[in-house]
């Protein structure tokens, strides 16, 4: 979504444009759809990453120029939905990548679910919903500028999984070398 198309969205409501940034004389609230990936980066999709970044660095950018006019900011960063963007990656590694010949992207989905998320169960769209009520209610008036990590335990778990990556590589690379001066 372009800028210029959430700024003439906003405008149909009553907002007025000032010095490039949207302001309005009373209170609201802007909540952005990030992605994990944001936080974590990505080698399969390095512009996707950095796209999911940036939302999180403008909800933050945003919450401080709007923290005037009582408009809260925020962002929400989901993990693994099955979606139709998973399902054409899901099928292309099962085109691409040995280990997942064979299995329907489903099937891929939900091994990922379990090897990658703490919780081992997927999110839905009603969950992210749900952050969603959250951040637009009351309860949250004094929450700007933040990203919620809605992942169910995707961040922990991938920080886990990308020590014990490097650490078995290295560990290959190491028994390499042994050999090599035996």
């Amino acid at each position: 979504v372009s800028r210029e198309l959430i700024l003439q969205t906003l405008h149909k409501y009553d907002w007025v444009q000032i010095g490039g940034a949207v302001k309005h004389p009373e209170e609201g609230k802007i909540i952005n759809m990030s992605s994990i990936t944001g936080r974590l980066g990505t080698v399969t999709s390095p512009p996707y990453g950095v796209s999911k970044a940036g939302v999180i660095n403008l909800a933050q950018a945003w919450a401080l120029e709007l923290a005037e006019f009582s408009i809260n900011v925020n962002a929400i960063c989901p993990g693994i939905l099955w979606t139709p963007m998973w399902q054409r990656i899901a099928n292309r590694w099962s085109l691409d990548e040995e280990k997942w010949k064979g299995y329907t992207p489903r099937e891929i989905f939900d091994a990922t679910i379990k090897d990658r998320i703490p919780l081992q169960r997927e999110q839905t769209p009603e969950d992210i919903g749900n952050a969603i009520v959250f951040f637009a209610s009351e309860n949250a008036k004094n929450i700007t500028g933040q990203s919620l990590n809605y992942c169910w335990g995707m961040l922990s778990s991938f920080r886990i999984w990308m020590w014990r990556c490097i650490f078995i590589k290295k560990s290959k690379k190491e028994s390499k070398e042994k050999k090599w001066f035996i």
